[in-house]
């Protein structure tokens, strides 16, 4: 199953649940956000720039829809996201966590992630369960 982690909260381009990644990247910017919220978050986020690559079609804009999934495999970045998660969902942010056999179209893949379109091969991602993290 690949793992998406979201926040209940849709996102503009891609019309889903707005990615964790995107969240964090708010919270930091978030002046009335707890200091030490803001502090792990930066930590986390400064692990998986050095750790995650960012998919080549989602910087060229080339795929502006697609998100990103992890690889059940890619057992460290889910545990490091578990833990972003948690300081998310500590600053007051509803957290879910989609599993998929099917993420939909896939624009890139590489050992830890792949970034698909949502509205490939026959409609949405095939998401077999979708919980909140408490």
């Amino acid at each position: 199953m690949f793992l998406r982690f979201t926040v209940s909260v849709r996102d503009h381009a891609s019309q889903v649940p707005k990615g964790v990644f995107l969240a964090a990247y708010e919270l930091l910017e978030d002046i009335e956000a707890p200091p030490y919220s803001r502090e792990q978050t930066r930590d986390h986020l400064d692990w998986f720039r050095a750790n995650l690559a960012v998919p080549t079609c989602l910087k060229k804009g080339r795929y502006p829809h697609a998100v990103c999934w992890f690889r059940p495999t890619a057992g460290e970045h889910i545990a490091r996201i578990w833990e972003l998660a948690w300081v998310l969902r500590g600053a007051d942010l509803r957290v879910l966590l989609h599993k998929a056999r099917d993420p939909g179209r896939v624009v890139y893949a590489d050992h830890v992630q792949v970034a698909a379109m949502p509205d490939g091969r026959g409609g949405r991602p095939q998401i077999r369960r979708v919980r909140e993290i408490p």
